[in-house]
């Protein structure tokens, strides 16, 4: 009787309703995307311009001046656009030797960097705590601080290089009589501590670049300022409750909270000081290599420091991500 029911049954079954009622079924107790998924999804889509530009525009020139460091490249002739390339192998990377210019202005980058970088980043801190408290005109000093890195982008750069008349002015400009004479009164502070020789130059050679400094400090005050203010006050209060002093906040909550922004300030920094527009290094490749066409010599060694600039980065990035304190964690 049980298998007269069993063959019943399964007669009733319509064909492929089965299916249906348990894709329905799967369907149905499908887990809803958690926040960690949603946030996900949302960096993809916020990095898909970025990706999508790399593609198309980055990546092939990228790949072109790879294959220009291990061919000969031999240009068309006039009138006709286009080149040709020839394998050339590592014929070219004898040029990492035997270039002393190359060799000194990557040993002057190297050698200055740290310094350099510590100083942004102390600097650009100090500014962004600074520019995090409440005054008048918070909102006008906050634009001086970033209006160097609007004045020095690409746009402006090219101005200053083919118009006379505004390099003249934008150079009278940065050298002003007020901007020598505060620089002349920080110095005569500096000689009458009497301090070592080498301190007394480095304090120098930091005051004399106050300017460059600031220029090369602004997106580093920005991305610190942001960091502060995401600091939720509810911290602060309770600690004052508790009795802790400013400095104790300081270290005990600022510190570890602006921690990973220091990492990205960091690795941000040590790029733009070896590649920036003012590296000596990039305007030789360009100037004594790219622009006298000669292409191959110029793209392997600009393959090698970009070699070495992303091992210096990698070192930096894994030191300092051990001191970095996550709220998460």
């Amino acid at each position: 009787m049980d298998e007269a029911a069993k063959k019943f049954s399964s007669a009733l079954v319509v064909p492929g309703e089965e299916k249906f009622v348990s894709g329905l079924k799967r369907t149905r107790e499908k887990k809803p995307r958690t926040i960690a998924q949603k946030r996900a999804i949302a960096g993809w889509i916020f990095i898909s311009p970025f990706l999508i530009g790399f593609i198309f525009l980055l990546f092939p020139p990228i790949y072109t001046s790879l294959m220009f460091a291990f061919s000969d490249v031999f240009t068309a002739s006039e009138g006709y656009a286009g080149f040709t390339l020839v394998p050339a192998g590592f014929k070219y990377a004898e040029t990492l030797i035997n270039d002393l210019t190359y060799l000194q202005f990557a040993g002057s980058s190297l050698a200055t960097l740290g310094l350099q970088v510590l100083t942004i980043i102390i600097f650009s801190f100090v500014i962004a705590n600074i520019l995090n408290q409440k005054f008048k005109g918070r909102t006008v000093a906050r634009a001086i601080f970033f209006l160097p890195v609007i004045t020095s982008s690409a746009a402006i750069v090219l101005l200053n290089a083919f118009d006379p008349l505004y390099s003249t002015a934008n150079n009278t400009a940065t050298s002003s009589a007020d901007e020598l004479q505060l620089m002349g009164q920080i110095l005569g502070l500096v000689e009458a501590f009497k301090l070592p020789t080498d301190a007394t130059k480095t304090i120098t050679g930091l005051v004399g670049n106050v300017s460059t400094m600031i220029k090369n400090s602004g997106v580093q005050i920005l991305i610190f300022l942001s960091g502060l203010q995401s600091i939720s006050p509810s911290l602060f209060e309770s600690s004052k409750i508790e009795g802790a002093t400013p400095w104790e906040n300081f270290w005990k909550i600022t510190f570890p909270m602006i921690s990973p922004l220091i990492l990205v300030n960091t690795v941000y920094t040590v790029i733009d000081s070896l590649s920036g527009l003012d590296n000596q290094l990039m305007n030789y490749l360009y100037t004594k290599k790219i622009s006298q066409y000669k292409y191959s010599a110029g793209a392997m060694e600009s393959w090698a420091y970009f070699l070495v600039v992303f091992a210096i980065t990698g070192i930096v990035a894994l030191i300092i991500s051990k001191l970095v304190y996550y709220e998460n964690e």
